[in-house]
Order: C-alpha cells, then structure tokens, then sequence
C-alpha cells in the first residue's frame, strides 16, 4: 500500500549516496503512480539536494526540467516551495558550465528566468549578478567584471550566498584578471578566521593554486593546493580541482601526485561530470609524463580498478599508452565543453599540454 510517511522513514535509513538516489528514484515513480503530485514534487526537490551534494549533479540536471515545469502546472507548488525553487535553480546555474550538456543559450535562458524570479519574490539582484559573473568568467571577462561591478551596488539577502563564498567568488575573479593584490585584500577575512564555512577557506586556497600554477610558479602553487587537499581530504569533500592538484603535484613531487591520482581515479571513473573528468585527465597527462621525464621509466607498476579500459592483470602499465588515453579523454570532452561554453578554457589548457611534451 502506498504511504508517503513511510517512504520518508525509509529514505532516512538510507546514507548519502548513489543509494540514496536510486531509492529517491524509486519513489518518484510511486508517487506519480498514485497521483500524488505534492510528494513527488518534493522526492525531486530532494534529489536535487542530493545529486548537487553527494553526487556529480547529472541526476539533478535530469530532473530539473520536470521539477520546474511541475510549479508551472500546479501553481499551489510554486506558491508553497517557492524558496526551495528559487535556491534550486540557483543551484543548477551555478555548475552548469561544468556540464557541455547545458549549453550557454540554455544557461542564459535559466538566468533569465531567475532573474524574473528574484524580482518577483521581492529579492535584491545581487544574487543574480553573481551568477552572472562567475557564469561569464572563462567565457567573457569583460562581461564578467561588468556584472562583478553591478553585483557589488545590490544588498545581501537572505537568497545570497555566504560571506565566506561570496569572497571565495570575488577573490577567483580578481585572479582570473591577474589582480593578485586586490585578492589577497580581499582574501583577508578568510585568512584570519573572520569568515569561513564548510567550504571556505579551503576551496579558496585552490584558486590561489591555479593562479600560480598557470604561471608556472609550481613550488607556490604547491603550498597552496597541499592546503586545499589537507582541508578536503579531513573533512571529505571533493572538488574538480582535484585534477589541478594532479597537474601541479607532477612538476613538484610525482609521487604524490600518484597517490592522490590513486585515490581519487575511482571516483571519477564513476563521474558523469565533463569539467571534472577533464580536469583530472589533464592531471593524468602530466603526471605520465614527468614520470617518465624525471624517473627515467617508461612502465609503472599499480593497481587501477578492473573497469578502467587498459586495465592489466599484472599491473604493469605502459606510460606512453596511459599519456595517449587521457590525452584523447581530455580533448575530447574538453573540446565539448568549451563549445557549449563558448569558451576556450579546456582548448588552451590541452594546448598548452601539447606543447609542453612534443
């Protein structure tokens, strides 16, 4: 017999995870078996929730759609849960860059909607605008700092992020413009405590990574990035920069770089995320190669998971053969990313790769 309660009941025994998922899967199914429109519109909103923090968001961008065309349909839902819409949607803008999937038109058509949405329940556009910026700040930098400077004249509100994640968003800008100063400025109430958050500093002190990575001041990127993966690893997060972390272990301590490549290639094996598998592939490329350049090998000895494609019994890996794999996963999907982004992000990046071992 159909019982929402209990489903609830069942889905709270369940720990966070693909599990979980497929259980919330499920129970959409049942709901709209019976008809009952409210509890599945709420299973959906709490997939959501789950897929963006336990997952790799693709079962939030599938569902997505139909959660929203359902406030659409049923105009009681988008009057009752309109905050929990709102900060879904919000949700979904934030990473799609991340996902080719969504292209940018799609992207700028979510924007739009939410930018209606904020205004209709009454909320400051400083939200909105900071989508804007972090949404345009590969693709269009100049658009990103227009809509940086317009995010700073609107007042916070309940609908912003958190201080500590708002500055985390300023501080990456200032960097993508080569401001290392006014980031550093800006970077200060994290530094001393005054502002923190399950996230921050931690992710922060990855974008100060990338920045001194890009320049190929690699012993100072390092600092930063050992702080990023002490702070990550401790309190079990994850984040796609773990492949950047990958990239700058290479050129400073390849051993390292191996064992974090170990312990986090599982995990991507299994993600549907674009950004992130292209990330750690580049990660991969580098790591091969300064092997190979600064050890003398052309084989390496290791235990991958039996799923992976060049999986060997004996564990006995050509490096050549690795380079060329990952090479070609990361060209690929890169190359598909930038052209949902109208970006050249991942086409740089991958030239640079190339350039760097020819």
């Amino acid at each position: 017999m159909y019982d929402p309660d209990r489903i609830w009941e069942d889905l709270d025994e369940i720990s966070h995870g693909k599990v979980r998922l497929d259980a919330i899967h499920s129970a959409i199914l049942q709901a709209d078996k019976e008809g009952d429109y409210e509890t599945g519109f709420i299973l959906r909103d709490e997939l959501i929730r789950e897929s963006v923090f336990y997952n790799d968001y693709m079962d939030a961008y599938i569902i997505f759609p139909e959660y929203f065309a359902m406030c659409e349909k049923y105009p009681d839902l988008n009057e009752e849960y309109s905050w929990n819409v709102i900060w879904k949607f919000k949700w979904i803008i934030d990473n799609a860059v991340c996902f080719y999937q969504i292209s940018m038109k799609e992207t700028e058509k979510y924007l739009d909607t939410f930018k209606q949405m904020s205004e209709k329940l009454g909320y400051s556009l400083r939200t909105y605008y900071c989508l804007m910026f972090r949404v345009y700040k590969y693709s269009d930098l100049e658009k990103a700092n227009e809509y940086y400077e317009r995010f700073q004249a609107e007042p916070r509100d309940e609908l912003s992020d958190c201080k500590a994640c708002e500055l985390s968003s300023e501080i990456h800008l200032q960097l993508l413009n080569g401001r290392e100063a006014e980031a550093f400025e800006l970077f200060k109430p994290l530094a001393d405590g005054r502002y923190s958050c399950t996230e921050q500093p931690s992710f922060t002190y990855a974008r100060f990574g990338e920045f001194y990575y890009n320049r190929g001041e690699y012993k100072k990127a390092e600092d930063y990035y050992k702080k990023f993966y002490k702070a990550v690893t401790k309190d079990g997060l994850y984040s796609d920069e773990i492949g950047n972390v990958v990239s700058c272990y290479a050129f400073t301590n390849p051993d390292k770089a191996l064992k974090v490549f170990l312990k986090f290639f599982p995990r991507v094996l299994e993600s549907r995320e674009p950004s992130e598998i292209t990330n750690f592939a580049i990660g991969a490329c580098h790591l091969w190669k300064q092997v190979a350049l600064k050890m003398g090998k052309n084989t390496i000895m290791m235990s991958l998971p039996q799923q992976f494609e060049l999986y060997r019994e004996d564990g006995n890996y050509d490096l050549n053969e690795l380079y060329e794999y990952f090479f070609k996963q990361a060209e690929k999907v890169g190359y598909l990313l930038d052209e949902s982004n109208l970006s050249d992000e991942y086409t740089n990046k991958i030239r640079k790769l190339k350039g760097m071992y020819q």
